[in-house]
């Protein structure tokens, strides 16, 4: 996932998500002129952020009622955990261009809604996890570091590592697993079901082949 705001006149967020579609399959974008902020989600533009966020559940929702069943589940329990809304906004967000002409109220606008919109990115895949039905038990969990955080009340541990905007990605660790695995965003399939499905499918490759460890 690369997320950056280009503040040089029109203000971009571009990102590669599986729910947004990261997977959120949407392309979440914001516009700005001077202290005005438009909001982008998809080819659609909303005055307020309440109008965007509306947009941004309705589509999680509608790529979560298409998510198949799996119907081999592993079993066992999981947590996905991803980082704080406060991580996200101090490593996730990068401006390029200047920023001259955007005041200071606009600016954590737009950093705010950012951070809040690749938050609920990553949240939506706890909710694909669970839609899947690969394991008994889906936990969530937030965490400035999830990295860092260990499997030992589940048997298997997602997570969301964030170190800036070109280094970041899924893992998972747990029973079975010497390391952790990288969970594989195939940007080959369309944004929506088949990429968070191809994504699922993946989990639960991993996961299966640990539990015959």
């Amino acid at each position: 996932m690369r997320t950056q705001i280009d503040s040089s006149g029109t203000t971009h967020l571009g990102g590669r998500f599986l729910a947004a579609g990261f997977f959120c399959s949407w392309l979440l974008a914001i516009a700005g002129c001077g202290p005005t902020v438009q909001y982008k989600v998809g080819d659609q533009v909303f005055s307020s952020r309440e109008e965007a966020m509306q947009r941004i559940n309705q589509g999680n929702n509608d790529v979560l009622a298409s998510i198949p069943p799996t119907e081999t589940p592993v079993h066992g329990t999981v947590t996905v955990a991803v980082p704080t809304l406060e991580q996200i906004k101090k490593k996730g967000v990068k401006w390029t261009g200047s920023t001259a002409q955007i005041n200071q109220a606009t600016m954590a606008e737009m950093v705010d809604y950012t951070g809040v919109t690749i938050l609920k990115a990553l949240q939506f895949m706890g909710s694909a996890v669970e839609r899947r039905g690969i394991f008994d038990r889906v936990s969530r969990a937030e965490d400035p570091m999830p990295e860092n955080l260990q499997a030992d009340t589940c048997d298997f541990l997602i997570y969301y590592y964030l170190v800036n905007p070109e280094v970041q990605g899924w893992y998972v660790k747990g029973k079975g697993l010497s390391e952790p695995k990288p969970l594989i965003l195939e940007t080959g399939k369309a944004l929506g079901v088949p990429r968070t499905v191809a994504w699922l499918d993946n989990l639960e490759s991993v996961v299966r082949a640990a539990k015959t460890n």
